[in-house]
């Protein structure tokens, strides 16, 4: 959804809300083969970040470098609101708040939800959820 903001969305679009997202394929990619494959060395990580970038080419048609939500956020003045777990695993925290900052948009707000991980916020403090989510819509509709 993210990769989408700038150009492709219908008028009838007036907000996003973005739950838990990372900042791009690549840096995720990157993050999760460090985290996930740590114990191998620098090279054979590079090695299979660059594999994984081959296969994506490959068989959908582009490069990670190019799945950039960060990219498509700083083309977007639609009103966003960031949420994410503080004790996300899966997808580090500074994503969103990169993303936040990212945001030209004039109504912008983050919300992240204490010892809440990969993607359990809503789970973790479901009336904060959806207070954050219902009084963002008031304002930006």
């Amino acid at each position: 959804m993210m990769s989408s903001t700038a150009t492709e969305l219908p008028q009838n679009v007036k907000a996003i809300i973005e739950d838990c997202g990372y900042t791009s394929i690549a840096e995720q990619v990157k993050f999760l083969i460090n985290d996930k494959l740590g114990f191998l060395n620098d090279e054979t990580r590079a090695l299979v970040y660059h594999k994984l970038n081959d296969l994506l080419l490959e068989r959908q048609g582009f490069k990670m470098e190019e799945g950039s939500a960060i990219n498509q956020i700083k083309q977007s003045k639609i009103p966003l609101l960031v949420i994410h777990g503080d004790s996300d695993t899966a997808v580090p925290t500074s994503m969103a708040k990169a993303i936040y900052e990212a945001s030209p948009a004039p109504q912008k707000e983050i919300l992240l939800v204490p010892s809440a991980s990969h993607p359990e916020a809503i789970l973790f403090d479901l009336p904060q959820y959806q207070q954050k989510v219902a009084s963002f819509l008031e304002k930006v509709w």
